[in-house]
C-alpha cells in the first residue's frame, strides 16, 4: 500500500500534529513502499521599523510608512492591528490608514502601510502597535510609536513703560486664547 505522494505544509502544531498522525497510520499499517514523507515547517518572525513622529500640532495629521518584514522560515499572515496607548487603552492618536487584515507576508519579504498620528493633546504620546499573526511561539509584533503633541498661542505684550538701561520693570503679558484644553497648570516667562 503506497503513500500516495503525501506532503504537509505545517504552518501551525495542529498541522504539525495531523502531520505525524498520518505517518504514524501508514506506517502502522505495514506500509512496505518508500515513498518520501515532506514535512515543511513554518516559522515565520516579523520584524519592523521604528516610527517616531516629530512635532505635530493639535487638530493636524501627520502619515508614515512603517515596514513589517517576515524574517523567518514561511508565509506570515497578519490577523489584527490593534493600537493602544502605554497602559493598553485604545487611543484614536494613532490610525492605520486603509489597511485591512489578512495580509499573508512571504518569507524574506516586506509590506508597508501608513500609520497615522493626530495629537489630541500636547506633549509625549507614546502608543503601542500590536500585530497579531501566525507565529509559532504565540508572541505578538508590538513596535512602540511615539509623537509629540504641540499647541501654538499667540502671546500680546502690551503696556507702555519708560525706564533707564539696567531697569527691571513688569510687563503684562497675555494669551491670545485658552490654554485650559491642554492639560497646562501654569506658564513661565523667562
Amino acid at each position: 500500500k503506497g503513500t500516495k505522494g503525501l506532503s504537509f505544509d505545517v504552518s501551525d502544531f495542529g498541522n504539525l500534529q495531523t502531520a505525524f498522525e498520518t505517518i504514524t497510520s501508514t506506517l502502522s499499517e505495514g506500509s512496505t513502499s518508500l515513498e518520501p514523507f515532506s514535512v515543511k515547517l513554518s516559522a515565520p518572525q516579523l520584524s519592523s521599523s521604528i516610527i517616531e513622529f516629530d512635532s505635530v500640532a493639535i487638530g493636524d495629521t501627520l502619515c508614515k510608512k512603517i515596514f513589517v518584514t517576515n524574517d523567518g522560515l514561511g508565509d506570515a499572515v497578519i490577523e489584527s492591528f490593534r493600537l493602544a496607548d502605554l497602559n493598553g487603552v485604545l487611543t484614536n492618536e494613532y490610525f492605520i490608514k486603509s489597511v485591512k487584515a489578512p495580509i499573508v507576508i512571504q518569507e524574506k519579504q516586506q509590506y508597508n502601510f501608513e500609520i497615522c498620528f493626530a495629537p489630541n493633546k500636547i506633549r509625549i504620546r507614546d502608543a503601542r502597535l500590536t500585530i497579531k499573526y501566525n507565529s509559532c511561539n504565540g508572541e505578538n509584533l508590538a513596535p512602540k510609536l511615539s509623537g509629540i503633541g504641540v499647541a501654538e498661542v499667540g502671546l500680546s505684550i502690551s503696556g507702555l513703560r519708560l525706564v533707564k538701561p539696567g531697569d527691571i520693570i513688569n510687563v503684562p503679558v497675555f494669551l491670545g486664547s485658552s490654554i485650559t484644553r491642554f492639560d497646562v497648570k501654569s506658564l513661565i516667562f523667562g
